[in-house]
């Protein structure tokens, strides 16, 4: 029971990085180049 716990959430886990990543990946394209990568590091990593 607490395994089937643990592994539902670390497929959310995977998930949610996935899509973390592939926004972060996308938003240059997005915003055209607006944002520098050096402001978005400083957003990520406070």
């Amino acid at each position: 029971m607490i395994g089937k716990i643990i592994l539902a959430l670390g497929v959310l886990g995977l998930l949610l990085g996935g899509l973390v990543l592939l926004v972060s990946l996308l938003l240059p394209v997005v915003t055209d180049g607006r944002t520098s990568w050096e402001e978005a590091l400083l957003g990520i990593i406070p």
